[in-house]
């Protein structure tokens, strides 16, 4: 019975060094990353006031059935950008929006976007590269912490290292319970164990969740054949011109029925073809807007592939709650939750470091007498 009281102290401090240690080396990088996030849960509000003119859609009553058709939209957005390609078309779900379209300048690679009104045909905005501005560099830091490629693979190791600190908390605060509800305030130092303890015990099931879908997004193409170079050729020859976006879409919902559209990506590398991306009316609510896909030949229309959520195998739904749960925009309430565990970690980090430095200066003062 000892021994095993023993195994299990042991097993305790090493969790706590883990816990500990790894925190203390990745909790600039983490707090950065939570943060970001955090914002980008209402990303679409913080949009409506840096940009309410060209994000919102004034529609008088009786009018939200009444877009262009996709055809009329891409000749005036090609006439009034005759040196762009336009590689995704985002739609979205609230009427009142704009379209956001994603240009490519030919020969180039830079991806841009402008606001698109639907209804009539206004163009609201002007190229943007998709990293500049407040929001851009909003998500490049969320992203790849402004360092492209290898800022990706190391916000993917954050998101992992986040996972083994979410969990070995959980194993060192095994017995939350006891005082969970109780924030002492006699001494500092007990109150800082309090708080970092509640806080955490209660962020850590939604932690880890972000901690796992963040980790998959940012890491999943070094699992990916790699494209080659020689294949990102943008120029008017791209696709045939001459396919009309109305009769894909309006195929699209025969292919597969119950079909909302969401993106329509546009070949933007020699070899991709025409993807519409959307969701399933009464699918899973778990699901997200872009669990679904239907692809047709950049040549010819001819369909190519469907992909149905609802037909999808267990990997594939898996994946396909990885987009609400990572920001959490189940409802108004869930989203606010995402918000606050976002913030949590620098709370943490705090504590954790106040309760660090407290512990070592006492085992200090102890080494000493």
């Amino acid at each position: 019975m000892s021994r095993i009281v023993f195994k299990q102290m042991n097993f305790k401090k090493l969790a706590y060094k883990i816990h500990t240690y790894i925190s203390l080396i990745f909790c600039i990088p983490f707090i950065i990353v939570c943060l970001s996030g955090s914002l980008l849960v209402y990303k679409d509000e913080i949009n409506d006031i840096l940009s309410p003119d060209a994000v919102n859609v004034s529609l008088p009553s009786g009018q939200q059935n009444s877009r262009l058709g996709f055809d009329e939209l891409r000749r005036i957005i090609s006439a009034k950008f005759p040196d762009y390609e336009i590689v995704g078309w985002n739609i979205d779900k609230n009427p009142q929006k704009s379209d956001k379209i994603w240009l490519i300048k030919h020969n180039g690679k830079e991806w841009e976007y402008i606001y698109l009104d639907a209804f009539s045909g206004e163009i609201k905005s002007e190229p943007t590269p998709h990293d500049s501005g407040f929001m851009g560099v909003l998500v490049e830091l969320h992203e790849n912490l402004l360092f492209e490629e290898r800022g990706q693979i190391f916000v993917g190791v954050v998101g992992v290292i986040a996972f083994v600190i979410a969990i070995s908390g959980f194993i060192v605060y095994r017995n939350f319970w006891k005082n969970l509800f109780k924030l002492r305030f006699t001494r500092l130092a007990i109150f800082m164990s309090d708080i970092h303890k509640f806080i955490g015990v209660f962020s850590t099931p939604i932690m880890l969740i972000i901690a796992l879908s963040g980790a998959w997004w940012e890491l999943r193409f070094l699992f990916s054949k790699p494209f080659d170079t020689s294949e990102f050729t943008i120029n008017s020859q791209i696709y045939n011109k001459n396919l009309s976006l109305d009769e894909i879409v309006q195929k699209a919902k025969i292919d597969l029925p119950n079909f909302e559209l969401h993106y329509i990506s546009l070949p933007f590398r020699n070899a991709a073809d025409i993807s519409l991306f959307g969701y399933k009316r009464g699918q899973n609510f778990l699901y997200n807007e872009y669990s679904s896909m239907l692809t047709y030949s950049r040549q010819n229309a001819n369909l190519l592939q469907i992909k149905d959520i609802d037909e999808a195998d267990i990997t594939e739904r898996f994946l396909a709650t990885f987009r609400k749960a990572h920001f959490g925009y189940y409802n108004r309430v869930t989203k606010f939750i995402w918000f606050l565990v976002g913030l949590t970690p620098l709370i943490l980090s705090v504590s954790g470091i106040y309760l660090w430095i407290k512990r070592s200066n006492f085992k200090m003062r102890k080494n000493e007498r």
